[in-house]
């Protein structure tokens, strides 16, 4: 089986030849729509720590 990896914004050595940082998709899903996802993604992350309750340590029975 062949993976191939085209991350949405250029790495260093970007096998396509893009700038760092440049989109895979400029039209489509530019700057905008992956700043926009890279906040939203964020605010998911606080939401869950947020929400997270700490458990009571349990003894285990041996």
């Amino acid at each position: 089986m062949v993976s191939i990896y085209f991350p949405l914004e250029a790495e260093e050595n970007d096998i396509l030849g893009r700038e760092l940082g440049e989109p895979l998709w400029p039209e489509r899903y530019g700057n905008t729509f992956i700043n926009e996802e890279r906040r939203n993604v964020e605010v998911k992350e606080k939401k869950v720590q947020e929400e997270k309750k700490p458990q009571k340590k349990r003894k285990l029975n041996k």
